[in-house]
């Protein structure tokens, strides 16, 4: 996976490492809006793999966008994604 210069920065700033990137980008939701695809680890995703995975607990919420050119674009942490998500 690529990252942006921003992508990089934000994930040092906010505590979220490439696992949990590429966890939200493995099971997480997928969604399209504009020329950017947002992936999202949800509540859902924690219950169904929590047996599997006992560290994704600590990733709920994490939402991932990828860029037209395929790069992690920027991460962040909203557990109220779905709530705010609009599609464009």
């Amino acid at each position: 996976m690529v990252y942006t210069t921003h992508a990089q920065e934000r994930m040092s700033q906010r505590g979220i490492n490439q696992f949990a990137i590429e966890l939200a980008i493995k099971i997480g939701r997928s969604f399209y809006s504009k020329e950017a695809q947002f992936f999202f680890l949800g509540k859902k995703e924690v219950k169904r793999y929590f047996k599997v995975i006992p560290l994704i607990t600590k990733y709920e919420g994490i939402v991932v966008v990828i860029n037209s050119k395929c790069e992690v674009a920027t991460t962040y942490r909203n557990r109220s994604f779905l709530k705010n998500f609009k599609s464009n």
